[in-house]
């Protein structure tokens, strides 16, 4: 008898097949980070959470049993064995991705598992969280409408002016839901300034990691690209955030900005592909 027949056995999901879970699954979905924290580092799938493979006897405890559960690795071994151990001890619905994050090909988020986590402290109240989330969309809108004023070409020029609305239309949303709390505007002196260097890999501004990353700003594909590198950066912020957030509202709300990020991803993504196929028939 061989080993792998003591472990439960479980279901393998394609690289495709765990980007359409993703993207049709609410925040109930818990999508498992098993590799090392410096693996995880240098990229991971937005919103997972880190549980080394060494750690996961003790650490499972702390995974919710009846959410879904997508696992993975760097190229789909050390995730397996995770995923039939949780089986093995009452997770009835885990799913592994095959390949591991080498195949993922997806929405990638950088950075520390605690990167960006001091925006959002643990206690952090909802009318904190509002604040601290409408700085992060003014940092977005302020960087896309400078990038518009300088653009070269017309249409990326007009696909700044697109991100910029969207983070508009949301800021305002945000400012809404304050004053319905305390009746007054987000009053965001002091806010923006820390913003955008929470969004990037090792405390770069958005400025600082458009020069390192060679985007060229005259593409609309590589422009598109970087904004949805944002946009997932974003998501996985607030969908780490609300994993620790001790108070309900407050974890209900960073749960909503995870879900209106998630929207944006799949707004580039049209964008991304309508342009895409107007290059195929040019």
């Amino acid at each position: 008898m061989r080993w792998r027949q003591f472990l439960t056995p479980v279901i393998s999901l394609s690289p495709e097949q765990a980007r359409n879970l993703v993207a049709e699954s609410g925040t109930n979905l818990t999508i498992l980070d098993v590799r090392q924290p410096a693996e995880y580092a240098e990229g991971h799938i937005p919103g997972a959470m880190l549980m080394p493979l060494a750690d996961l006897a003790d650490g499972m405890r702390q995974l919710p049993a009846e959410n879904p559960l997508l696992v993975y690795c760097a190229i789909g071994g050390r995730s397996r064995i995770a995923a039939q151990l949780l089986a093995g001890n009452g997770f009835s619905k885990v799913m592994n991705l095959s390949g591991g994050f080498k195949a993922w090909n997806g929405a990638t988020g950088f950075g520390s598992y605690d990167s960006g986590l001091e925006l959002f402290p643990q206690t952090l109240g909802l009318e904190q969280a509002i604040v601290t989330a409408w700085g992060l969309e003014n940092a977005l809108e302020a960087f896309y409408a400078t990038q518009m004023g300088q653009a070269v070409q017309g249409d990326v020029a007009d696909v700044f002016g697109t991100l910029a609305k969207m983070e508009s239309s949301h800021k305002r949303r945000l400012q809404r839901q304050y004053a319905d709390i305390v009746d007054a505007p987000i009053d965001g002196t002091g806010v923006e300034a820390a913003m955008a260097r929470n969004l990037v890999e090792g405390g770069l501004t958005t400025e600082e990691y458009l020069a390192r990353a060679k985007v060229d700003t005259n593409d609309v594909m590589e422009v598109l690209q970087f904004a949805m590198m944002l946009e997932a950066q974003a998501m996985d912020l607030y969908a780490r955030a609300a994993r620790r957030a001790d108070d309900v509202e407050t974890r209900a709300f960073l749960d909503a900005m995870t879900r209106e990020e998630k929207s944006h991803l799949a707004q580039l993504a049209t964008l991304l592909d309508r342009h895409l196929e107007g290059e195929s028939h040019a």
